[in-house]
């Protein structure tokens, strides 16, 4: 398994799969970066099966340089928050990032 850790806490990320309401969590590993794309890179390299986002793994998937395991299991969905300081008017900039990123990312 190649895994991901935190540059900020040192920490490592479970890999975590669900399937049928069932939830599995894999915190084994032989490798583990901080880097997603030294990740995918270690992955490509045949040091092990990693838990990417599809969109950064889809050019790898197109080509069938990569192909996917464990396919009827799924990562639950990441939490995604926008944080920024109180106001009583969010400025133009602000709203119109945080429109294209909910349109983006839903």
């Amino acid at each position: 398994m190649v895994g991901y850790f935190s540059a900020a806490t040192e920490r490592p990320s479970p890999l975590v799969f669900e399937r049928s309401g069932k939830r599995t969590e894999v915190g084994c590993r032989n490798f583990s970066t901080n880097d997603g794309e030294g990740q995918i890179e270690l992955v490509r390299r045949g040091l092990g099966i990693s838990q990417n986002l599809e969109r950064f793994v889809r050019p790898s998937l197109d080509t069938g340089e990569l192909v996917p395991v464990l396919a009827e299991w799924e990562r639950p969905p990441l939490a995604f928050h926008f944080v920024y300081p109180p106001s009583r008017q969010q400025s133009a900039r602000l709203r119109a990032f945080v429109d294209w990123a909910v349109r983006r990312f839903g």
